[in-house]
This record gives structure tokens, C-alpha cells and sequence, in this order.
């Protein structure tokens, strides 16, 4: 039974494995051809300067109630809708100041990373439906 199991678990490392490399091509591939693919829009014009504004006054060891950059205040955390604590948008904008020297790539990293967390979720509920009916 418990080298059943382990043989069980590998097989499933192995195939999000595969799973995470296939999304890392499909992303490598768009940013060749375009690159700051996700860097548009909205993504460019707003939300990008929220989660930096965020971001920093999370490093200074706030949290922004307020973003006196847009309108002579705007009313920040209470919005809700920006997300500004969400832990995959603060690791985004690490990354990209981290790898790249600026924001600019947080966008992307933060598509690549939502994108790779939901291939793994959806192959989870997948894999246990499958068994589950034993498909």
C-alpha cells in the first residue's frame, strides 16, 4: 500500500510538472512575440500604479488608506476592488523589481503565476473527479 502511494504521488509530481512547463512555453512564446503581453489597458493605466502604490507602502510598513496621486485623494483600501493585498500581486511586483529593476513585468509575472496556480487546481479536481467515479 505505502509504495502504491508513493508511486501515486511521483506520477502526480511528474504530470504538474509537465503541466507547469507547457504553461511556462505557452508564456514564453507569447512574451516572445509580444513582450509585456499582459501590460495593457487597464493593466497599464491603472491597476499597475495601484498595486505599485500598495506595494510600496507596504514595504514602508503601512497600509494605504488613501492614494493622493489620483483626484487629490482617493479613498484606497476602502475600494476593496483593486485587491491590494492579495498575496500573488505583492510577490508580482517583488519579482519584477527583483529580476527586471522596475514594475513594468508584474503584470506578467502575475498572469504567469494565476495562471500556473489554476492549472494546478484544475488537474487536482480533475484527478479526483476521475477517481472518484473511476474513470
Amino acid at each position: 500500500m505505502n509504495n502504491k502511494l508513493q508511486i501515486h504521488r511521483r506520477q502526480a509530481f511528474v504530470d504538474i510538472t509537465v503541466l507547469l512547463v507547457l504553461v511556462s512555453i505557452t508564456f514564453a512564446v507569447i512574451e516572445l512575440i509580444h513582450p509585456y503581453y499582459f501590460l495593457m489597458d487597464d493593466n497599464q493605466n491603472y491597476y499597475l500604479y495601484v498595486y505599485t502604490h500598495s506595494y510600496k507602502a507596504l514595504i514602508q510598513g503601512e497600509i494605504s488608506l488613501f492614494n493622493f496621486h489620483q483626484f487629490l485623494g482617493v479613498p484606497f483600501f476602502a475600494a476593496g476592488q483593486t485587491g491590494t493585498l492579495n498575496p500573488v500581486i505583492i510577490i508580482s511586483l517583488f519579482l519584477s523589481r527583483l529580476f527586471f529593476g522596475e514594475y513594468y513585468a508584474a503584470m506578467d509575472i502575475m498572469a504567469y503565476l494565476l495562471l500556473s496556480i489554476t492549472a494546478i487546481g484544475m488537474f487536482l479536481i480533475i484527478k479526483k473527479r476521475i477517481n472518484k467515479f473511476h474513470i
